[in-house]
């Protein structure tokens, strides 16, 4: 069997000390034997402010490092860059992390083990939120922009690349895959691209103990963040075009159910504090946003614009 060869991809727009810490715990983290390594970095700004940066992290990195600029404004247009630079590589297998994540020590060891140890084309780890001491009660007591938990080697039907690694040579090669750069300033083209692997007939699956870490912006401690954050992603809402009529009127009167349950629940769950009453206006924003998504109504939406985003 021939040694795999395996990059981390990593697309980064002008967060210098994010980029740092990100790169410096690439670059401590123990490498498996089983496979070569590489990392190939995309700057999205046209100005390669990143480049110091990379040039720094090459001296130090034991595996190569490739960086490229990306000009072309948009997330899906700088993964795509990196899509293109692993298959001048021959990359069998890619992973994913975000420029304002860092990673542990056995973070890869652990998540090629659970991916080469299973019948998964995609291997989903957890991201953790990290909240600074100066974050508001409301966000910690509420464990807002904390990921579910799940058991591992549960079944997804799409993924995120904040903390992922996938059959390259299958999903990109093989079945073309690439991601949608419709999606440049909305957000959600990683989870598009997963999406339609998985309705391709890609298994996806999720393990617990490959952790990736993301420090809470002091930007986006805001309520308006969270429910901005809450609308952008549930109005994204993947697979309602392909339910039938009648699933879709019977969702349709469920989610109206939880809006009427909720809207009446809001007065009350003030009285429990901000915390609860966040999370009842967070959901119902959510719901609302899943309606107009199953109506086919999509919101317009610059995610990128805000530089908490």
């Amino acid at each position: 069997m021939h040694k795999k060869n395996v990059a981390i991809g990593l697309c980064t727009y002008r967060r210098p000390r994010q980029l740092v810490r990100c790169l410096q715990s690439l670059a401590e983290m123990a490498v498996p034997d089983a496979f070569s390594l590489c990392v190939i970095i995309v700057d999205n700004d046209p100005e390669g402010t990143a480049q110091e940066t990379v040039n720094t992290f090459k001296e130090v990195a034991s595996f190569p490092v490739y960086y490229r600029v990306e000009p072309r404004k948009g997330i899906p247009c700088a993964r795509n860059s990196v899509l293109k630079q692993a298959a001048m590589l021959g990359i069998t297998d890619l992973a994913f992390v975000d420029d304002d994540e860092y990673v542990e020590p056995t973070w890869l060891e652990i998540l090629w083990s659970r991916y080469a140890g299973s019948d998964a084309d995609v291997m989903a780890g957890y991201v953790t939120t990290v909240y600074p001491p100066e974050t508001p009660r409301w966000i910690t007591k509420g464990r807002f922009f904390q990921n579910p938990r799940r058991q591992s080697d549960t079944q997804l039907l799409s993924a995120a690349t904040g903390n992922v690694i996938f059959d390259f040579q299958k999903l990109a090669l093989q079945w073309g895959l690439s991601f949608d750069e419709g999606f440049a300033l909305t957000g959600g083209s990683d989870a598009d691209f997963f999406y339609r692997a998985a309705y391709k007939g890609a298994v996806i699956k999720w393990t617990g103990d490959a952790v990736v870490y993301e420090e809470l912006a002091q930007e986006r401690m805001r309520i308006g963040y969270l429910l901005k954050n809450r609308f952008r992603k549930s109005n994204l809402k993947l697979g309602y075009k392909k339910l039938s009529l009648l699933r879709k009127i019977k969702l349709f009167f469920g989610l109206l159910k939880r809006i009427i349950v909720d809207v009446f629940l809001l007065p009350f769950s003030l009285l429990r504090g901000l915390s609860d009453f966040f999370i009842v206006l967070n959901r119902t924003v959510g719901t609302v946003a899943n309606i107009l998504a199953l109506m086919g109504c999509r919101i317009k939406w610059n995610e990128y614009k805000d530089p908490s985003a």
